[in-house]
């Protein structure tokens, strides 16, 4: 993609300033059509429809011919002094040419890097032995052997009644027994003579 220049001079210069806006549109549309062509200013008389919505303007172009901004040519339109401010289409090319060898290289670093970092990772896989897989099986065994030697404790040990549960146990109630008791915390709101007539 190629840019286009506009010159800030061109903001105080009496000649663009006196140009009509449709002039003007033509004459930065030439500048940026020629640039993307790389036409180095010339502009074909097909390629005029691209620079108005209304197709050719004659007089607009007389207009830019009367300004000294644009010239009538065999084969077209050519704005003058283009170059001035303006990228030459060989100097465009061998920008292009300049970039792509950079990325041409850029690239190839970037391969022989990556070939560099395999080989050495290689190196040290083949150089080193395989880790003690033995080792950590073992240690996460006895671990889970371990755990399974609390849990068995932790199911052996007495776990302590709450009133509610050792009454029920002292009374050897059944489960009809039980479901006249309603909340199992209301044990706990009786009485010592009413427990103890249970």
């Amino acid at each position: 993609m190629t840019d286009t220049r506009l010159p800030e001079a061109w903001l105080t210069d009496p000649v663009i300033d006196a140009l009509s806006s449709d002039a003007l549109r033509i004459h930065f549309l030439g500048l940026m059509w020629s640039n993307a062509n790389g036409t180095d200013g010339l502009i074909p008389d097909r390629a005029l429809r691209y620079l108005h919505p209304d197709s050719r303007r004659q007089d607009c172009l007389d207009e830019l011919i009367a300004a000294r901004l644009w010239q009538t040519q065999s084969n077209g339109h050519g704005i003058v002094d283009f170059l001035r401010y303006q990228t030459s289409a060989a100097e465009m090319e061998e920008k292009r040419k300049i970039n792509r060898e950079r990325q041409r290289l850029f690239r190839q670093r970037q391969r022989n890097d990556l070939r560099l970092q395999l080989d050495e990772q290689r190196r040290k896989l083949a150089g080193s032995s395989p880790p003690d897989v033995t080792g950590d099986v073992t240690h996460d065994v006895g671990h889970y052997v371990g755990q399974e030697q609390e849990q068995e404790q932790a199911n052996n040990e007495e776990v302590p009644l709450t009133d509610h549960a050792r009454a029920r146990e002292d009374a050897d109630l059944s489960l009809d027994d039980e479901a006249e008791w309603g909340n199992p915390l209301a044990y706990d709101e009786l009485t010592a003579d009413e427990r103890a007539g249970l």
